[in-house]
């Protein structure tokens, strides 16, 4: 299992066409932990090249230990969440479009997010590829999930009314091969919801602070977590070629958490702000979301 690191060397990395499109020709955007954050000069895409190999691994195996310590007092019901609101909000987004009907969440983790559904009208199950994870959403929420990656879940054809991709899609090397299994298991008036960090405002970040506060060490890409940094194009166009439609993209709320410093806080809370503002008048989240959504119907 790959882990995180402070540097990587050559023996760590694999190097790959943009994930995307499929084009070789790249500029160098920034380096981070001594890897690359290149960007497609075809399609635009940011991404991690060389990348780690298998670092989606990295959330496939902790220990029960490590997580009945980490979130104990969250599965004990003594303390929220910190994206209980983050939740809460996309359900509501997604009531929107498609308030019941049967639900599935990819990369449900300990469920902390599939939870939220109880009460709202869909039948709702999850999948995990971590057994850890999955057994803990089972014994502390009483969810249904099943364990292992998707496509070997064997959903039948057209089973989903709703699918939900929840900060998962940056992660994942073979993201053309997830994009097609869901639309093999979404029903043809279904909703498929996305929700990632957004590249523009990496990319904003990474001016600021690299260019600008001279904060060479400023970890803006997340590049030991994440292969790729989408926008609303390039993930648009991701999703147009394994054949979705975009029916609307948004700004999401950042994520809070909690003890964070007053200033990140209230910076977060301006910034979507900001967000929210170029959306209405652009239809375009724009490079103030720290993060977006996508919804989408298969074509």
């Amino acid at each position: 299992m790959s882990q995180w690191k402070e540097h990587y060397t050559p023996d760590d990395l694999e190097t790959v066409a943009c994930p995307v499109c499929g084009n070789t020709h790249i500029r160098r955007i920034a380096t981070e932990f001594s890897l690359n954050i290149v960007q497609c000069q075809m399609c635009g895409l940011l991404y991690v090249n060389p990348r780690p190999r298998d670092s989606e691994k990295n959330y496939w195996a902790p220990t029960r230990a490590d997580m009945e310590k980490k979130y104990g007092a969250i599965f004990e019901g003594r303390k929220a969440h910190d994206r209980d609101n983050l939740y809460r909000s996309h359900l509501d987004t997604l009531a929107g479009y498609r308030p019941n009907g049967k639900f599935l969440d990819v990369g449900t983790h300990c469920g902390f997010f599939l939870r939220h559904t109880r009460g709202r009208g869909w039948d709702a199950e999850g999948v995990e590829p971590s057994p850890v994870l999955g057994e803990l959403a089972r014994e502390k929420f009483g969810l249904k999930v099943k364990t292992g990656a998707l496509e070997s879940a064997a959903f039948p054809d057209e089973s989903f009314d709703v699918i939900t991709l929840l900060d998962v899609i940056e992660h994942l090397h073979d993201v053309r091969t997830m994009l097609k299994e869901i639309r093999r298991i979404i029903k043809p008036d279904g909703v498929f919801f996305i929700k990632t960090p957004n590249g523009t405002y990496n990319y904003f970040k990474h001016i600021v602070f690299h260019n600008l506060l001279r904060r060479h060490n400023y970890d803006c890409f997340d590049a030991r977590e994440h292969v790729a940094a989408y926008t609303v194009p390039t993930l648009t166009r991701l999703l147009n070629e394994t054949g979705w439609q975009v029916i609307a993209s948004m700004p999401s709320a950042p994520v809070q958490t909690y003890g964070s410093h007053i200033v990140k806080v209230v910076g977060r809370n301006i910034l979507y702000t900001l967000a929210q503002i170029q959306h209405a008048a652009s239809g375009q989240p724009g490079p103030f979301a720290t993060d977006i959504i996508l919804l989408a119907k298969k074509i």
